[in-house]
Protein backbone atom coordinates (compact mmCIF):
# COMPACT_ATOMS: atom_id res chain seq x y z
CA UNK A 1 0.00 0.00 0.00
CA UNK A 2 2.42 2.55 1.13
CA UNK A 3 5.07 1.15 -1.84
CA UNK A 4 1.67 2.42 -4.25
CA UNK A 5 1.32 5.78 -2.46
CA UNK A 6 4.82 6.76 -3.22
CA UNK A 7 4.27 5.50 -6.57
CA UNK A 8 1.69 8.02 -7.51
CA UNK A 9 3.34 10.60 -5.65
CA UNK A 10 6.26 10.35 -8.26
CA UNK A 11 4.51 9.92 -10.72
CA UNK A 12 2.24 13.35 -9.88
CA UNK A 13 5.77 15.23 -9.13
CA UNK A 14 6.93 14.30 -12.52
CA UNK A 15 3.56 15.03 -14.62
CA UNK A 16 3.81 18.74 -12.98
CA UNK A 17 7.11 20.49 -14.58
CA UNK A 18 8.06 23.09 -13.40
CA UNK A 19 5.96 25.76 -15.34
CA UNK A 20 3.44 24.16 -14.42
CA UNK A 21 4.37 24.28 -10.92
CA UNK A 22 5.04 28.04 -11.06
CA UNK A 23 1.13 28.74 -12.30
CA UNK A 24 -0.07 26.31 -9.74
CA UNK A 25 1.88 28.03 -6.77
CA UNK A 26 0.62 30.91 -8.22
CA UNK A 27 -2.85 30.26 -7.95
CA UNK A 28 -2.40 29.42 -4.55
CA UNK A 29 -0.96 32.80 -4.06
CA UNK A 30 -3.92 34.60 -5.15
CA UNK A 31 -6.63 32.54 -3.43
CA UNK A 32 -4.82 33.23 -0.30
CA UNK A 33 -4.27 36.88 -1.29
CA UNK A 34 -7.88 37.12 -2.09
CA UNK A 35 -8.79 35.51 1.73
CA UNK A 36 -6.84 37.55 3.13
CA UNK A 37 -8.06 40.82 1.71
CA UNK A 38 -11.67 39.95 2.42
CA UNK A 39 -10.95 39.11 6.34
CA UNK A 40 -8.92 42.22 6.74
CA UNK A 41 -12.13 44.47 4.76
CA UNK A 42 -14.42 43.44 7.42
CA UNK A 43 -12.46 43.11 9.90
CA UNK A 44 -10.78 45.98 10.01
CA UNK A 45 -12.50 48.74 7.04
CA UNK A 46 -16.68 47.39 7.38
CA UNK A 47 -17.81 50.54 6.02
CA UNK A 48 -15.53 50.58 3.28
CA UNK A 49 -16.12 47.19 2.48
CA UNK A 50 -20.01 46.70 2.56
CA UNK A 51 -20.13 50.35 0.49
CA UNK A 52 -17.99 48.06 -2.17
CA UNK A 53 -20.12 45.51 -1.56
CA UNK A 54 -23.38 47.27 -2.87
CA UNK A 55 -21.73 49.11 -5.44
CA UNK A 56 -21.25 46.18 -6.89
CA UNK A 57 -24.12 44.15 -5.50
CA UNK A 58 -27.16 46.63 -6.30
CA UNK A 59 -29.71 45.34 -8.73
CA UNK A 60 -30.89 46.82 -11.95
CA UNK A 61 -33.49 47.33 -13.67
CA UNK A 62 -34.10 48.54 -17.28
CA UNK A 63 -37.47 50.00 -18.39
CA UNK A 64 -38.25 50.57 -21.80
CA UNK A 65 -39.84 53.96 -22.90
CA UNK A 66 -41.62 55.04 -26.63
CA UNK A 67 -40.75 58.71 -27.31
CA UNK A 68 -38.22 61.14 -27.04
CA UNK A 69 -36.03 63.03 -23.92
CA UNK A 70 -34.86 66.19 -24.77
CA UNK A 71 -34.82 67.51 -21.55
CA UNK A 72 -34.55 66.35 -17.90
CA UNK A 73 -35.66 69.55 -16.12
CA UNK A 74 -39.17 69.25 -15.29
CA UNK A 75 -39.96 72.81 -15.96
CA UNK A 76 -40.21 72.29 -19.56
CA UNK A 77 -40.67 68.49 -19.63
CA UNK A 78 -43.50 68.05 -22.39
CA UNK A 79 -43.57 64.40 -23.21
CA UNK A 80 -44.77 61.38 -21.05
CA UNK A 81 -41.12 59.97 -20.89
CA UNK A 82 -39.76 63.37 -19.60
CA UNK A 83 -42.58 63.70 -17.05
CA UNK A 84 -42.12 60.14 -16.07
CA UNK A 85 -38.34 60.52 -14.97
CA UNK A 86 -38.16 63.40 -14.01
CA UNK A 87 -40.71 62.48 -11.64
CA UNK A 88 -38.20 60.89 -10.25
CA UNK A 89 -35.32 62.86 -10.13
CA UNK A 90 -36.83 66.02 -8.80
CA UNK A 91 -39.48 66.52 -5.92
CA UNK A 92 -41.93 69.07 -5.50
CA UNK A 93 -43.16 71.75 -2.35
CA UNK A 94 -45.81 68.74 -3.03
CA UNK A 95 -46.79 65.90 -4.39
CA UNK A 96 -50.14 63.66 -5.58
CA UNK A 97 -50.85 60.95 -2.91
CA UNK A 98 -52.91 57.42 -3.97
CA UNK A 99 -56.11 58.68 -3.19
CA UNK A 100 -54.80 61.52 -5.53
CA UNK A 101 -55.09 64.32 -2.78
CA UNK A 102 -51.97 66.65 -2.48
CA UNK A 103 -49.93 66.06 0.19
CA UNK A 104 -46.18 68.21 1.44
CA UNK A 105 -42.95 67.03 0.33
CA UNK A 106 -40.48 69.34 -0.03
CA UNK A 107 -42.24 71.96 1.91
CA UNK A 108 -42.83 70.98 5.67
CA UNK A 109 -46.28 73.06 5.86
CA UNK A 110 -48.03 76.09 4.11
CA UNK A 111 -50.93 78.79 5.21
CA UNK A 112 -53.47 80.02 2.89
CA UNK A 113 -53.29 83.66 4.56
CA UNK A 114 -56.02 84.65 2.35
CA UNK A 115 -57.88 83.63 -0.97
CA UNK A 116 -54.89 85.02 -3.08
CA UNK A 117 -51.67 84.76 -0.48
CA UNK A 118 -49.52 81.26 0.19
CA UNK A 119 -46.81 80.78 2.83
CA UNK A 120 -44.68 77.41 2.24
CA UNK A 121 -42.06 76.74 5.04
CA UNK A 122 -39.20 74.10 3.71
CA UNK A 123 -38.31 71.38 5.44
CA UNK A 124 -34.91 71.54 6.57
CA UNK A 125 -31.53 70.02 6.08
CA UNK A 126 -32.82 68.89 2.20
CA UNK A 127 -29.90 68.55 -0.17
CA UNK A 128 -29.22 68.40 -3.77
CA UNK A 129 -27.69 65.14 -5.48
CA UNK A 130 -24.21 67.97 -5.17
CA UNK A 131 -24.23 68.20 -1.89
CA UNK A 132 -25.75 71.71 -1.84
CA UNK A 133 -29.08 72.49 0.57
CA UNK A 134 -32.27 73.49 -0.80
CA UNK A 135 -33.55 76.69 -0.31
CA UNK A 136 -36.34 79.37 -0.87
CA UNK A 137 -33.66 81.02 -3.52
CA UNK A 138 -34.06 77.13 -5.62
CA UNK A 139 -38.15 77.60 -5.28
CA UNK A 140 -38.21 81.55 -6.46
CA UNK A 141 -35.42 80.30 -9.42
CA UNK A 142 -38.28 77.38 -10.58
CA UNK A 143 -41.34 79.42 -10.97
CA UNK A 144 -39.94 82.34 -12.33
CA UNK A 145 -38.25 79.91 -15.10
CA UNK A 146 -41.56 78.94 -15.85
CA UNK A 147 -42.94 82.52 -16.13
CA UNK A 148 -39.70 83.17 -18.47
CA UNK A 149 -40.78 83.21 -22.39
CA UNK A 150 -37.85 82.28 -23.38
CA UNK A 151 -37.56 79.73 -23.55
CA UNK A 152 -41.03 78.38 -23.19
CA UNK A 153 -42.47 76.45 -20.33
CA UNK A 154 -45.70 73.98 -20.59
CA UNK A 155 -46.13 75.11 -16.97
CA UNK A 156 -46.32 79.00 -18.05
CA UNK A 157 -50.05 79.23 -17.35
CA UNK A 158 -50.35 77.39 -13.43
CA UNK A 159 -47.96 80.52 -12.72
CA UNK A 160 -49.25 83.13 -14.81
CA UNK A 161 -49.71 86.10 -13.03
CA UNK A 162 -48.19 84.99 -9.80
CA UNK A 163 -46.09 86.89 -7.77
CA UNK A 164 -43.37 84.66 -5.89
CA UNK A 165 -41.09 86.20 -2.85
CA UNK A 166 -38.37 84.51 -0.43
CA UNK A 167 -39.34 85.09 2.75
CA UNK A 168 -35.88 84.07 4.11
CA UNK A 169 -33.47 81.62 3.36
CA UNK A 170 -36.88 78.66 4.50
CA UNK A 171 -39.83 80.57 3.44
CA UNK A 172 -41.60 81.59 0.16
CA UNK A 173 -44.94 83.24 -0.47
CA UNK A 174 -47.14 83.55 -3.29
CA UNK A 175 -49.01 86.18 -4.14
CA UNK A 176 -52.09 85.50 -6.70
CA UNK A 177 -54.38 87.95 -9.13
CA UNK A 178 -57.23 86.39 -8.02
CA UNK A 179 -58.44 83.10 -5.61
CA UNK A 180 -57.72 79.80 -7.52
CA UNK A 181 -59.09 77.36 -5.17
CA UNK A 182 -56.91 74.52 -7.32
CA UNK A 183 -53.26 76.19 -7.03
CA UNK A 184 -52.34 74.11 -4.51
CA UNK A 185 -51.95 71.50 -6.99
CA UNK A 186 -49.51 73.19 -9.12
CA UNK A 187 -46.90 73.48 -6.39
CA UNK A 188 -46.42 69.24 -7.39
CA UNK A 189 -44.04 70.67 -10.06
CA UNK A 190 -40.31 69.97 -9.72
CA UNK A 191 -38.06 72.29 -8.21
CA UNK A 192 -34.63 72.84 -9.73
CA UNK A 193 -31.77 74.13 -8.22
CA UNK A 194 -30.87 77.92 -8.74
CA UNK A 195 -26.75 77.08 -9.24
CA UNK A 196 -27.55 75.27 -11.95
CA UNK A 197 -27.45 77.88 -14.82
CA UNK A 198 -29.64 76.97 -18.00
CA UNK A 199 -26.37 77.66 -19.93
CA UNK A 200 -24.46 74.87 -17.76
CA UNK A 201 -27.35 72.72 -17.23
CA UNK A 202 -27.38 69.33 -15.92
CA UNK A 203 -30.11 67.18 -13.85
CA UNK A 204 -29.03 67.77 -10.16
CA UNK A 205 -32.10 66.76 -8.53
CA UNK A 206 -33.44 65.94 -4.82
CA UNK A 207 -35.39 62.77 -5.14
CA UNK A 208 -34.52 59.26 -4.50
CA UNK A 209 -32.89 58.46 -8.15
CA UNK A 210 -30.09 60.92 -9.32
CA UNK A 211 -29.02 61.05 -12.86
CA UNK A 212 -25.27 59.45 -13.63
CA UNK A 213 -25.52 58.89 -17.48
CA UNK A 214 -27.00 60.27 -20.62
CA UNK A 215 -26.84 58.54 -23.67
CA UNK A 216 -28.49 58.66 -26.87
CA UNK A 217 -30.66 56.18 -26.52
CA UNK A 218 -30.73 55.60 -22.50
CA UNK A 219 -30.91 57.54 -19.58
CA UNK A 220 -29.46 55.97 -16.33
CA UNK A 221 -30.64 56.59 -12.79
CA UNK A 222 -29.19 55.66 -9.49
CA UNK A 223 -30.55 55.44 -6.25
CA UNK A 224 -28.86 54.15 -2.91
CA UNK A 225 -30.20 50.65 -3.47
CA UNK A 226 -31.18 50.46 -7.33
CA UNK A 227 -29.74 51.13 -10.99
CA UNK A 228 -32.61 51.88 -13.18
CA UNK A 229 -32.01 52.57 -16.98
CA UNK A 230 -34.44 53.88 -19.35
CA UNK A 231 -33.96 52.89 -22.64
CA UNK A 232 -35.42 54.58 -25.30
CA UNK A 233 -37.01 53.56 -28.69
CA UNK A 234 -38.80 55.33 -31.79
CA UNK A 235 -41.40 52.89 -31.90
CA UNK A 236 -43.55 50.01 -29.69
CA UNK A 237 -42.18 47.43 -32.05
CA UNK A 238 -38.64 47.90 -31.30
CA UNK A 239 -39.58 47.91 -27.87
CA UNK A 240 -41.97 44.68 -28.04
CA UNK A 241 -38.93 43.00 -29.93
CA UNK A 242 -36.41 44.10 -27.24
CA UNK A 243 -38.98 42.83 -24.41
CA UNK A 244 -38.72 39.77 -26.17
CA UNK A 245 -35.22 39.63 -26.24
CA UNK A 246 -34.46 40.24 -22.55
CA UNK A 247 -32.78 43.39 -23.21
CA UNK A 248 -35.06 45.06 -21.13
CA UNK A 249 -37.00 44.40 -18.19
CA UNK A 250 -40.39 46.29 -17.87
CA UNK A 251 -42.43 47.87 -20.64
CA UNK A 252 -45.49 50.02 -19.98
CA UNK A 253 -48.17 51.65 -22.30
CA UNK A 254 -48.97 48.72 -24.31
CA UNK A 255 -53.02 48.30 -25.22
CA UNK A 256 -54.62 45.42 -24.44
CA UNK A 257 -54.08 43.93 -27.84
CA UNK A 258 -50.61 44.28 -27.95
CA UNK A 259 -50.11 42.29 -24.71
CA UNK A 260 -51.44 39.09 -26.55
CA UNK A 261 -47.76 39.12 -28.11
CA UNK A 262 -46.47 39.07 -24.95
CA UNK A 263 -48.81 36.78 -22.51
CA UNK A 264 -47.62 33.55 -23.66
CA UNK A 265 -43.86 34.26 -22.38
CA UNK A 266 -43.55 32.15 -19.27
CA UNK A 267 -41.11 34.92 -18.04
CA UNK A 268 -43.13 37.79 -18.02
CA UNK A 269 -46.25 38.97 -15.63
CA UNK A 270 -48.63 41.34 -16.84
CA UNK A 271 -49.71 44.46 -14.24
CA UNK A 272 -52.74 46.62 -14.86
CA UNK A 273 -54.25 49.60 -13.19
CA UNK A 274 -57.37 51.67 -13.62
CA UNK A 275 -56.03 54.89 -15.12
CA UNK A 276 -58.09 58.26 -12.72
CA UNK A 277 -56.38 60.90 -14.89
CA UNK A 278 -57.90 59.76 -18.13
CA UNK A 279 -61.09 58.97 -20.12
CA UNK A 280 -62.27 57.71 -23.43
CA UNK A 281 -64.59 60.28 -24.23
CA UNK A 282 -67.07 61.14 -27.75
CA UNK A 283 -66.88 64.63 -28.23
CA UNK A 284 -69.55 66.50 -29.83
CA UNK A 285 -69.33 69.64 -32.13
CA UNK A 286 -71.57 72.44 -31.12
CA UNK A 287 -71.35 74.43 -34.30
CA UNK A 288 -72.64 71.17 -36.51
CA UNK A 289 -75.68 71.66 -37.90
CA UNK A 290 -76.97 68.40 -36.44
CA UNK A 291 -75.00 68.99 -33.17
CA UNK A 292 -76.28 72.27 -32.17
CA UNK A 293 -79.68 70.91 -30.91
CA UNK A 294 -79.63 69.77 -27.29
CA UNK A 295 -82.37 67.18 -28.00
CA UNK A 296 -80.35 65.26 -30.96
CA UNK A 297 -76.81 65.23 -28.35
CA UNK A 298 -79.09 63.52 -25.73
CA UNK A 299 -80.57 61.01 -27.85
CA UNK A 300 -76.79 60.00 -29.16
CA UNK A 301 -76.33 59.26 -25.35
CA UNK A 302 -79.65 57.66 -25.10
CA UNK A 303 -78.44 55.26 -28.38
CA UNK A 304 -75.13 54.58 -26.58
CA UNK A 305 -74.31 51.56 -24.47
CA UNK A 306 -71.60 51.76 -22.35
CA UNK A 307 -72.11 48.22 -21.07
CA UNK A 308 -71.08 46.97 -24.09
CA UNK A 309 -68.43 49.71 -24.77
CA UNK A 310 -66.76 48.56 -21.47
CA UNK A 311 -66.61 44.83 -22.54
CA UNK A 312 -63.94 45.23 -25.46
CA UNK A 313 -61.18 43.65 -23.28
CA UNK A 314 -61.66 40.35 -22.43
CA UNK A 315 -60.82 39.47 -18.81
CA UNK A 316 -60.81 42.87 -17.57
CA UNK A 317 -63.49 45.36 -16.40
CA UNK A 318 -63.67 48.92 -17.50
CA UNK A 319 -65.09 51.15 -15.25
CA UNK A 320 -68.26 53.58 -16.68
CA UNK A 321 -67.61 57.20 -16.30
CA UNK A 322 -70.79 59.25 -16.13
CA UNK A 323 -69.38 63.06 -15.34
CA UNK A 324 -66.07 64.65 -16.28
CA UNK A 325 -64.33 64.38 -13.08
CA UNK A 326 -61.35 61.82 -12.33
CA UNK A 327 -62.01 58.38 -10.90
CA UNK A 328 -62.51 58.19 -7.82
CA UNK A 329 -62.29 62.34 -7.32
CA UNK A 330 -62.72 63.31 -3.50
CA UNK A 331 -65.97 65.55 -5.46
CA UNK A 332 -67.61 62.77 -5.64
CA UNK A 333 -67.98 59.84 -8.47
CA UNK A 334 -71.61 58.95 -7.45
CA UNK A 335 -73.46 60.84 -9.72
CA UNK A 336 -75.82 58.91 -12.13
CA UNK A 337 -76.41 60.46 -15.31
CA UNK A 338 -80.24 60.68 -16.19
CA UNK A 339 -79.75 60.02 -19.49
CA UNK A 340 -79.66 56.01 -19.89
CA UNK A 341 -79.15 53.23 -22.86
CA UNK A 342 -82.76 53.15 -24.16
CA UNK A 343 -82.52 52.61 -28.01
CA UNK A 344 -86.75 53.25 -27.79
CA UNK A 345 -86.39 56.46 -26.61
CA UNK A 346 -84.07 57.60 -28.85
CA UNK A 347 -86.13 56.47 -32.13
CA UNK A 348 -88.80 58.18 -30.54
CA UNK A 349 -86.68 61.29 -30.18
CA UNK A 350 -85.46 61.05 -33.94
CA UNK A 351 -89.02 60.98 -34.95
CA UNK A 352 -89.91 63.61 -33.46
CA UNK A 353 -87.10 65.71 -35.18
CA UNK A 354 -88.28 64.11 -38.44
CA UNK A 355 -85.90 61.90 -39.24
CA UNK A 356 -87.94 59.25 -40.82
CA UNK A 357 -86.70 55.75 -41.05
CA UNK A 358 -86.83 54.83 -44.86
CA UNK A 359 -85.20 51.32 -45.54
CA UNK A 360 -82.49 51.13 -42.97
CA UNK A 361 -81.32 55.29 -42.81
CA UNK A 362 -83.28 57.67 -41.72
CA UNK A 363 -83.88 60.82 -43.73
CA UNK A 364 -85.65 64.20 -43.45
CA UNK A 365 -87.11 66.35 -46.31
CA UNK A 366 -84.18 67.09 -47.78
CA UNK A 367 -81.25 64.57 -46.54
CA UNK A 368 -80.09 61.33 -45.04
CA UNK A 369 -78.82 61.40 -41.94
CA UNK A 370 -74.90 60.62 -41.47
CA UNK A 371 -72.48 61.20 -38.71
CA UNK A 372 -68.63 60.79 -39.25
CA UNK A 373 -66.65 60.33 -36.22
CA UNK A 374 -63.04 60.92 -36.85
CA UNK A 375 -60.37 59.21 -34.38
CA UNK A 376 -57.31 58.34 -34.54
CA UNK A 377 -55.37 54.66 -35.66
CA UNK A 378 -55.23 52.43 -31.89
CA UNK A 379 -56.67 49.06 -31.68
CA UNK A 380 -58.77 49.92 -28.70
CA UNK A 381 -60.54 52.48 -29.88
CA UNK A 382 -61.53 50.65 -33.34
CA UNK A 383 -63.64 48.38 -31.00
CA UNK A 384 -65.16 51.00 -29.14
CA UNK A 385 -66.37 52.92 -32.50
CA UNK A 386 -67.26 49.01 -33.81
CA UNK A 387 -69.70 49.35 -30.45
CA UNK A 388 -71.13 52.75 -31.13
CA UNK A 389 -71.78 51.86 -35.18
CA UNK A 390 -74.02 49.33 -34.12
CA UNK A 391 -75.49 50.96 -31.45
CA UNK A 392 -76.35 54.20 -33.81
CA UNK A 393 -77.23 52.03 -36.69
CA UNK A 394 -79.71 50.30 -34.63
CA UNK A 395 -81.36 54.05 -34.94
CA UNK A 396 -81.08 54.62 -38.87
CA UNK A 397 -78.34 56.49 -38.31
CA UNK A 398 -74.99 56.43 -41.38
CA UNK A 399 -71.53 55.77 -39.58
CA UNK A 400 -68.38 57.08 -41.29
CA UNK A 401 -65.41 56.94 -39.79
CA UNK A 402 -62.31 59.19 -40.24
CA UNK A 403 -58.98 57.99 -38.96
CA UNK A 404 -56.21 60.62 -38.81
CA UNK A 405 -52.78 60.07 -37.42
CA UNK A 406 -52.06 61.30 -34.16
CA UNK A 407 -50.42 64.34 -34.71
CA UNK A 408 -52.41 65.55 -37.17
CA UNK A 409 -55.23 64.85 -34.95
CA UNK A 410 -53.52 67.02 -31.98
CA UNK A 411 -51.70 69.70 -34.23
CA UNK A 412 -54.60 70.02 -36.71
CA UNK A 413 -58.59 68.72 -36.32
CA UNK A 414 -58.11 69.33 -32.76
CA UNK A 415 -57.84 73.24 -32.87
CA UNK A 416 -58.98 73.83 -36.03
CA UNK A 417 -62.56 71.97 -34.82
CA UNK A 418 -62.35 70.16 -37.86
CA UNK A 419 -64.34 67.27 -36.60
CA UNK A 420 -68.29 66.44 -35.78
CA UNK A 421 -67.95 64.08 -33.38
CA UNK A 422 -64.43 63.17 -31.64
CA UNK A 423 -63.42 59.89 -30.45
CA UNK A 424 -60.88 60.65 -27.92
CA UNK A 425 -58.55 60.40 -24.78
CA UNK A 426 -59.24 63.17 -22.75
CA UNK A 427 -56.69 64.16 -20.03
CA UNK A 428 -57.93 65.23 -16.83
CA UNK A 429 -56.32 66.72 -13.60
CA UNK A 430 -56.59 65.66 -10.04
CA UNK A 431 -58.33 68.91 -9.16
CA UNK A 432 -62.43 68.72 -10.25
CA UNK A 433 -61.82 71.67 -11.49
CA UNK A 434 -63.14 71.49 -15.50
CA UNK A 435 -62.71 75.34 -16.28
CA UNK A 436 -60.52 74.67 -19.32
CA UNK A 437 -62.36 72.02 -20.39
CA UNK A 438 -66.08 73.39 -20.65
CA UNK A 439 -65.61 77.17 -19.47
CA UNK A 440 -66.74 79.22 -22.32
CA UNK A 441 -63.90 81.40 -22.51
CA UNK A 442 -62.37 78.40 -23.29
CA UNK A 443 -63.83 77.47 -26.53
CA UNK A 444 -60.42 78.57 -28.17
CA UNK A 445 -58.24 76.30 -26.17
CA UNK A 446 -59.71 73.43 -24.02
CA UNK A 447 -63.27 73.78 -24.88
CA UNK A 448 -63.31 71.40 -27.89
CA UNK A 449 -67.10 71.66 -28.14
CA UNK A 450 -67.97 74.58 -28.41
CA UNK A 451 -70.43 74.34 -24.67
CA UNK A 452 -71.41 78.06 -24.40
CA UNK A 453 -73.58 77.66 -20.48
CA UNK A 454 -74.38 80.84 -18.55
CA UNK A 455 -74.90 78.76 -16.01
CA UNK A 456 -71.91 76.26 -16.11
CA UNK A 457 -69.69 79.19 -16.56
CA UNK A 458 -70.80 80.58 -12.76
CA UNK A 459 -70.42 77.42 -11.05
CA UNK A 460 -66.97 76.66 -12.32
CA UNK A 461 -65.99 80.30 -11.79
CA UNK A 462 -67.17 80.26 -7.86
CA UNK A 463 -65.33 76.43 -7.93
CA UNK A 464 -62.40 77.99 -8.22
CA UNK A 465 -62.96 80.65 -5.64
CA UNK A 466 -64.41 78.07 -2.36
CA UNK A 467 -61.90 76.46 -0.58
CA UNK A 468 -64.00 74.47 1.69
CA UNK A 469 -64.09 70.72 0.18
CA UNK A 470 -67.88 70.05 1.17
CA UNK A 471 -68.72 73.32 -0.73
CA UNK A 472 -66.80 72.26 -3.61
CA UNK A 473 -68.50 68.94 -3.69
CA UNK A 474 -72.09 70.84 -3.76
CA UNK A 475 -71.24 73.15 -6.70
CA UNK A 476 -69.37 70.11 -8.99
CA UNK A 477 -72.52 68.29 -8.00
CA UNK A 478 -74.48 70.98 -9.82
CA UNK A 479 -71.86 71.10 -12.36
CA UNK A 480 -72.72 67.28 -13.37
CA UNK A 481 -76.00 67.55 -13.33
CA UNK A 482 -76.05 70.52 -15.95
CA UNK A 483 -73.77 69.06 -17.97
CA UNK A 484 -75.41 65.83 -18.74
CA UNK A 485 -78.30 68.09 -19.23
CA UNK A 486 -76.37 69.66 -21.94
CA UNK A 487 -75.03 66.43 -23.25
CA UNK A 488 -72.06 68.09 -25.47
CA UNK A 489 -70.22 64.68 -24.47
CA UNK A 490 -70.42 60.91 -23.79
CA UNK A 491 -68.55 59.87 -21.23
CA UNK A 492 -67.77 56.24 -21.65
CA UNK A 493 -65.14 54.68 -19.33
CA UNK A 494 -61.78 54.76 -17.57
CA UNK A 495 -59.09 53.11 -19.34
CA UNK A 496 -56.49 50.41 -18.01
CA UNK A 497 -52.65 50.77 -18.19
CA UNK A 498 -50.89 47.66 -19.22
CA UNK A 499 -47.55 46.97 -17.74
CA UNK A 500 -45.52 43.69 -18.39
CA UNK A 501 -42.45 43.17 -16.67
CA UNK A 502 -39.79 40.05 -16.21
CA UNK A 503 -40.72 37.58 -13.15
CA UNK A 504 -37.56 38.10 -11.70
CA UNK A 505 -38.89 41.31 -9.91
CA UNK A 506 -40.95 40.71 -7.11
CA UNK A 507 -43.07 42.58 -4.78
CA UNK A 508 -44.60 44.87 -7.43
CA UNK A 509 -47.87 46.69 -5.87
CA UNK A 510 -49.49 48.27 -8.93
CA UNK A 511 -52.75 50.64 -7.16
CA UNK A 512 -54.80 52.67 -9.18
CA UNK A 513 -52.67 54.93 -10.79
CA UNK A 514 -52.68 58.72 -10.89
CA UNK A 515 -49.97 59.47 -12.75
CA UNK A 516 -47.70 56.80 -15.17
CA UNK A 517 -44.93 57.06 -13.04
CA UNK A 518 -46.55 55.94 -10.15
CA UNK A 519 -45.81 52.00 -11.16
CA UNK A 520 -42.53 53.28 -9.19
CA UNK A 521 -43.94 54.39 -6.30
CA UNK A 522 -42.83 50.57 -4.18
CA UNK A 523 -39.76 50.63 -5.89
CA UNK A 524 -37.71 50.41 -2.74
CA UNK A 525 -39.52 47.26 -2.35
CA UNK A 526 -39.15 45.54 -4.96
CA UNK A 527 -36.74 41.93 -4.68
CA UNK A 528 -34.89 41.47 -8.16
CA UNK A 529 -33.16 38.13 -8.31
CA UNK A 530 -29.68 38.39 -9.04
CA UNK A 531 -26.40 36.30 -8.35
CA UNK A 532 -24.61 37.49 -5.34
CA UNK A 533 -20.43 37.06 -5.41
CA UNK A 534 -20.47 37.59 -2.03
CA UNK A 535 -22.64 34.72 -0.52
Amino acid sequence: MLRSLRFYYRFLVHLITRRYRQIFLLSIFFLVLLITVRFLSISFFPDIFSQVTAKINKASFNEGVVGSVSTLNPVYASTLAEEEINSLVFRGLTRIDDDGSVVLDLAESFERESPTKYIFTLKRDLYWHDGQEITSDDVVHTIKLTQNPNPPSPFASNFKGVKVTKIDNYTVEFILNEALSPFIQNTTLGIVPEHISLEKYRPIGSGDFKVTNIFEDKIVLESDYLNLAFKLYKNKEDALLSMKLGEIDGLGGLSFFELNELSAWPNLKIFSSNLAQRQIVLFMNLNDDLLKERRFRQLLSKATSKELVTQILPGFSLIISETSLPLKSWADNSFKNPIQFDIDEAKKDLDALGWKLDGEIRKNSEEELNITITTTQDPELDRVLDRIKDNWAALGIKVEVLKLESTELREKAIPERDFQVLLSVQQLGVDPDQYSIWHSSQINDGNITGLQSDKIDKILEDGRKIFKREERKDSYAKFNRILADEAPAIFLYYPKYFWIVNKKIENIKLRNLILTSDRFKNISEWKINKVNIFN
